[in-house]
């Protein structure tokens, strides 16, 4: 875990932020070397000033309620991020098989130089052909961002293009004003690794299907509108 940040002269320390994490381990990570404790960062001091706080959901919570995630940010100004979340469905391909996620549902903003209100966020499926997150600002504020991505509702199995899934396809921010709308052109890059995978139920049911393999994708063009 990291412990500090320091900015040194020679052997003399100019500057240091500290990090501090959860008495125990919210989690224990099992993998073929053996077993990892997770810890939660529950505060970043800076040099000079007060410190950000973060608090963490219970981790007695079920599954669904999205335990250990984060419930409340405290800025060194005093002002606050507080989240609440909710299961959505997404569908991993199968036509007979939904998987329930806990996501972000709302961002209640209050608190010294932070503008009080609440955000909300909502999904849709990720096996759409055009996933969409929008970002809604307070009431009355008329602001919103919405997130297109490449879904996965359009792919074959083995299909060329799976590399694409996930990737932004465009951005538009609205307020009072005007829309701003940002549009994303992606390019296929270089084999990255010669591995293939298989993951169950990647589309069509009951049987492993092929995974491409891992590709290096070139940065975006973003035009805006």
């Amino acid at each position: 875990r990291l412990q500090n940040v320091q900015v040194k002269n020679g052997s003399t320390v100019l500057q240091q932020w500290t990090f501090a994490y959860s008495a125990n381990p919210i989690v224990t990570w099992t993998h073929p070397g053996g077993q990892r404790p997770i810890y939660a960062l529950t505060s970043i001091t800076p040099p000079v000033g007060n410190a950000w706080s973060l608090t963490y959901k219970p981790g007695t919570l079920p599954l669904g309620q999205n335990p250990y995630a984060l419930e409340r940010l405290t800025l060194p100004t005093g002002g606050t991020s507080t989240y609440t979340y909710t299961s959505q469905n997404f569908d991993p391909g199968c036509q007979v098989l939904t998987i329930q996620r806990p996501v972000v549902s709302t961002r209640a903003t209050a608190g010294r130089d932070v503008v009080t209100g609440t955000w909300t966020y909502t999904y849709s499926n990720p096996g759409d052909d055009g996933m969409t997150t929008t970002v809604t600002g307070p009431s009355g504020s008329g602001y919103s961002e919405v997130y297109v991505s490449e879904g996965y509702g359009a792919f074959v199995v083995n299909d060329p293009n799976l590399w694409s899934v996930g990737r932004i396809r465009s951005k538009t921010v609205t307020d009072a004003v005007q829309d701003i709308e940002e549009v994303y052109t992606w390019e296929e890059g270089d084999l990255l690794s010669g591995d293939t995978r298989y993951i169950s139920n990647w589309v069509g049911c009951g049987s492993l299907r092929y995974d491409p393999q891992i590709k290096f994708v070139k940065p975006d063009t973003v035009t805006r509108t």
